[in-house]
């Protein structure tokens, strides 16, 4: 175990984690739930943001997701070899297929491999990398939400991927405002 983990280690509950990797799927779900209602032709149009076209958007989160999950089960790949989905009709098959294989192999291993140092392009335990994919999806979500609206398609607010949204639909509480109910389901 090495300083950095001795530190860390334990302070994450797995069930947390797993969450985490729910969240990733639902949002990656209501994503590309909203792509769909675009017209045909629109995610591979140029756009004004970080990526040439809003594929090039999900094909990096995916492909990140992906060289993310391969080392978190142990194993190697250098990000140029991970290969992402070429159309988003490929995209939109293997990105759930994904998420589901990530969501069933963390709650079976998360417990005993959260605090597991990984290696790739950084050195840091498994749990550290769980929050990142969480929190980069998230962050290229809110992209795809604007290239969404460039793209002539406004999202309703019940469908956007808050975290907090998920988090209020996964661990209901006590009291929540009749009012935001909707936006849950």
């Amino acid at each position: 175990m090495t300083e950095g983990t001795r530190k860390t280690a334990g302070i994450i509950d797995a069930d947390l984690l797993v969450t985490h990797l729910e969240y990733a799927a639902w949002a990656t779900k209501r994503t590309l739930d909203m792509v769909d209602k675009l017209p045909s032709g629109a995610v591979t149009q140029p756009v004004e943001s970080s990526f040439p076209t809003l594929l090039a958007t999900l094909q990096h989160v995916y492909g990140w997701d992906n060289y993310y999950f391969v080392h978190m089960k142990g194993e190697h790949v250098d990000r140029e070899a991970v290969k992402e989905p070429q159309t988003y009709d490929e995209l939109r098959r293997e990105w759930p297929k994904l998420h589901s294989e990530m969501v069933s192999w963390g709650r079976q291993n998360l417990p005993k491999r959260k605090d597991i140092v990984l290696k790739g392009w950084g050195v840091w335990p498994t749990w550290m990398i769980v929050i990142h994919m969480a929190n980069h999806a998230t962050h290229h979500f809110g992209q795809v939400v604007t290239l969404l609206r460039q793209l002539g398609y406004t999202p309703e607010p019940m469908e956007f991927t808050d975290l907090i949204m998920y988090y209020l639909r996964r661990y209901p509480q006590e009291g929540q405002k009749e009012s935001i109910k909707p936006l849950l389901e």
